[in-house]
């Protein structure tokens, strides 16, 4: 909310050592990824190795590590703090998720994509300090491919598994080939476009494009539209399908590629609309409350969808960005996270038996 204003109105923030674009793509990538993938992998691990919750001890250093991380960020006391702080909070997920799994076939998964990311995310600020333009770059395309490798993973586990579970019926079935084949190409897209070969990048974008579709088909049922935890899911999956369809064309297009609206359907689109539909879905099932979307949760999942729509699209269709439309997009965007803690925040602070 606070870019919208510096990029709009003017309102300041320390540039000492790193530009307010890149403060926005970080905190977007990171900050906001690294929350996630913690809630999300720290509660899922012990169920895989069927273990004991992560303690409320290591909870709370992840937590302090990284409400400092986003301090030092704005703050910027030096080069140094930056690159040890920011990097605290992925180091600590994957310490700790290490000492879940193990060598387990999910720890083979999880964490070399985790690695990755940190080296990114180091690689990334030290292109935006030392102004390495390319190396940035590269940087945000390695990242772009982590996330979008995760959501496949995970969206092609998770997606049969509840439509199964909310059905009582082997509706779909999960393709591991195929996810791991759509991973493979998409990685050798990420070579490709580091190594600076247009034509065959955008190729193996459309191929990734045309897979993902084939699985969304594989997957799709008219019964997940009368059920909204479903097909909030399925949407963040149409995103991730948008996202590579865009890539793809964005080489013969320019105007699709203005304001970073291809990298936006990847993460204010395809990550934003998933971590919506799993946070509210996992909070829901963990708090012993029935797994179903109010009005409330329902228009969050709404709300996010018009904000990713209209952040992605009008650069697109108006050459550039839009003061009043950055805003509303903005607005909508954000109003899906604060409806959510609208409704779960009493909830999670009440004591029940």
């Amino acid at each position: 909310m606070y870019f919208v204003g510096i990029l709009v109105n003017g309102y300041y923030i320390n540039e000492a050592y790193l530009s307010s674009s890149f403060w926005h793509a970080h905190e977007m990538i990171f900050g906001f990824t690294s929350a996630l993938l913690s809630g999300f992998l720290l509660t899922a691990a012990p169920k895989w190795r069927q273990v004991k919750p992560v303690s409320s001890g290591w909870t709370l250093l992840l937590v302090t590590s990284w409400i400092f991380a986003r301090v030092i960020m704005v703050s910027q006391p030096s080069e140094l703090s930056i690159y040890f702080f920011c990097a605290l909070p992925l180091i600590f997920l994957i310490i700790k998720l290490f000492l879940i799994l193990g060598r387990t076939q999910n720890a083979f998964i999880a964490l070399p994509l985790l690695l990755a990311l940190l080296i990114s995310e180091l690689l990334s600020i030290y292109g935006a300090i030392n102004e390495h333009e390319l190396l940035l770059e590269s940087a945000y395309h390695l990242m772009a491919f982590i996330i979008a490798a995760l959501l496949i993973i995970f969206s092609g586990r998770l997606i049969p598994f509840f439509v199964n579970s909310k059905f009582q019926t082997q509706l779909i079935h999960q393709n591991k080939k195929l996810d791991l084949t759509i991973v493979a190409v998409s990685f050798a897209m990420l070579v490709l476009t580091i190594l600076g070969v247009k034509f065959a990048t955008t190729t193996l974008s459309f191929i990734c494009f045309l897979l993902l579709c084939i699985r969304f088909k594989l997957y799709f049922s008219k019964k997940i539209l009368r059920v909204p935890m479903l097909w909030i899911l399925f949407l963040g999956h149409l995103w991730l399908i948008f996202y590579f369809l865009l890539n793809s064309l964005a080489l013969y297009m320019e105007n699709l590629a203005e304001a970073r609206a291809v990298f936006h359907a990847l993460y204010a689109g395809a990550l934003g609309i998933f971590a919506i539909g799993m946070m509210s879905r996992v909070s829901l099932g963990h708090s012993g409350l029935e797994m179903k979307a109010t009005k409330l949760i329902t228009f969050s999942f709404t709300s996010i969808l018009v904000g990713a729509f209209v952040r992605v699209l009008h650069p697109i269709f108006m050459g550039g960005l839009d003061g009043t439309l950055l805003h509303i997009s903005m607005g909508f965007w954000t109003l899906s996270f604060i409806l959510y803690l609208i409704y779960f925040f009493p909830k999670f602070i009440t004591l029940r038996d």
